[in-house]
């Protein structure tokens, strides 16, 4: 229940003080939906400002629930605004230094609702350029959920295709050997650069900490497996089909065979 009684606020601009609100009294029960109408200066921002424990009144007694938002102290108006209001701002209201993901990821954090961020390992090398060495980050498998289903892991698998209406074929094969090539996966794929395990297997990979523990999870730590998967790069058309057909796999393991046919008639339509 929110309960307000005779409640004011008033702004000081220099010498001059502004009244926002005269002593406005209500009451809102629980599960109660209110709508609040007026025209402009009429004080509906300020009034849902005190409600949000972002103001406080100059006077008068306003409490939600069991708290008194006149008089709480400044870490129970935090935990109050955290875990009890959700306001939708006229403006961004973003932490200008940071992402949008990150604007989503701090309060997780402060609340205690996530311990860490997950990030890929494609986010090591940009971190480690913005100042975090390696003892500020940390590489860790999923733990397991399901008591006796074995640990297994997914990883991309990318994939080159040339149209089959392309006019140059040829480059299309020779800049595709040049992608794959030992020495260019070997470059790619570094430390400091996509810091990721390369898709040729005559390649070098750096003795780097995050693709050395990534390497050894994926060879030796993953008894239930490796996944591969489509990502956002396939086509919409390939990228169904094949969740379609994972579908299928898991509810009638025993159709894989059409599957992997459907799959290819797919494939042969898209490319």
């Amino acid at each position: 229940m929110i309960q307000a009684n005779k409640i004011c606020k008033t702004y000081r601009r220099g010498k001059t003080e502004v009244s926002a609100l005269r002593n406005v009294s209500f009451q809102i029960q629980s599960g109660e939906s209110v709508s609040l109408l007026g025209k402009s200066g009429s004080g509906k921002t300020t009034l849902l400002n005190l409600l949000a424990g972002l103001d406080r009144p100059t006077s008068g007694e306003l409490q939600v629930g069991d708290i008194s938002l006149s008089d709480c102290n400044k870490n129970t108006l935090d935990v109050y605004r955290q875990k009890s209001v959700g306001v939708v701002f006229q403006q961004f209201r973003l932490i200008r230094h940071r992402t949008a993901y990150q604007n989503i990821e701090l309060p997780l954090l402060v609340s205690g609702e996530a311990g860490g961020i997950l990030k890929g390992n494609f986010a090591v090398a940009p971190l480690r350029e913005a100042g975090l060495d390696d003892s500020k980050l940390d590489f860790h498998q999923f733990p397991p959920i399901t008591p006796g289903i074995a640990l297994a892991e997914d990883a991309p698998t990318d994939t080159f295709h040339i149209p089959a209406n392309a006019t140059n074929k040829d480059n299309a094969r020779a800049f595709l050997r040049f992608v794959a090539s030992a020495s260019e996966q070997t470059e790619i794929n570094n430390g400091k650069n996509l810091g990721q395990l390369p898709v040729n297997s005559m390649s070098s990979v750096d003795d780097d900490k995050f693709l050395n523990e990534g390497f050894a999870m994926l060879s030796s730590n993953s008894p239930g497996g490796v996944a591969q998967f489509f990502d956002r790069d396939f086509p919409a058309e390939m990228a169904q089909a094949a969740m379609e057909g994972m579908q299928e796999f898991m509810v009638f393991p025993q159709n894989l065979d059409d599957i992997l046919e459907r799959l290819e008639s797919v494939r042969q339509d898209v490319y």
